[in-house]
């Protein structure tokens, strides 16, 4: 990749996608364990498809996360979850006897509410 194809990359993107990309270039670009390079290689190639074309879901299926699996999504405590969630009210659905609640919605409250910790 050279410095063009890099700046043509961010130019796509908007402020709170270039800081998360620009984090997580660096974060990879300072790993010095080789194994968990190799791990990060592995898993994107595994999530190669999900990872290119996740906005061209055609049947609009909605993603259910549990707390947890929201928090490890986001790298963030359980507890900023619950925060998260009591703060904005966002309710679990009621499809499963385990709560679970709406990635999209979440990742909406969750963004207003770093945007506003900036």
């Amino acid at each position: 990749m050279n410095i063009n194809q890099l700046l043509k990359l961010f130019d796509a993107l908007n402020k709170e996608q270039k800081q998360l990309l620009f984090n997580i270039l660096l974060e990879i670009l300072r790993l010095d364990d080789h194994e968990k390079k190799a791990e990060l290689i592995e898993m994107m190639e595994d999530f190669k498809e999900d990872l290119l074309y996740c906005d061209e879901n055609t049947n609009n299926e909605k993603i259910y996360l549990t707390q947890a699996e929201l928090a490890k999504t986001f790298d963030i405590p359980e507890e900023t979850v619950q925060q998260i969630i009591v703060r904005n009210g966002v309710k679990p659905s009621k499809k499963w006897s385990k709560p679970y609640y709406d990635f999209d919605e979440f990742k909406e409250y969750y963004y207003k509410e770093t945007r506003r910790k900036e």
